[in-house]
């Protein structure tokens, strides 16, 4: 399904650096997301992803989380320690790496 609302600090990967990825099947940027996280999550195991459906802009996921998401991809990215590192709005992969960086650092 998708959509529906969820609880991100029950889905976090202890040890890891989670990332969060809001996304829409009809999204074009979020499959340049996908793209980057297999190369990111094949380059490093202490990586986790967790991707969410959003379906669309009034789902109850979208209505939890996208507040201030002004376009997908979205993602919010958790480090190893469990605390939120970062929520980027848009494609930007670089942010995505230095949000990654980042968590790992924790």
């Amino acid at each position: 399904d998708g959509g529906e609302t969820v609880d991100l600090e029950a889905h976090l990967v202890s040890g890891k650096v989670t990332v969060f990825d809001f996304y829409a099947v009809w999204c074009k940027p979020c499959r340049a997301v996908d793209r980057h996280m297999r190369d990111v999550l094949t380059n490093h195991d202490d990586v986790a992803l967790r991707k969410l459906d959003v379906v669309d802009w009034d789902s109850d996921v979208a209505k939890q989380y996208l507040k201030t998401a002004t376009s997908l991809p979205y993602v919010i990215v958790y480090g190893r320690d469990g605390k939120q590192v970062a929520a980027i709005s848009g494609l930007a992969l670089d942010d995505l790496d230095a949000a990654i960086a980042k968590g790992r650092a924790q």
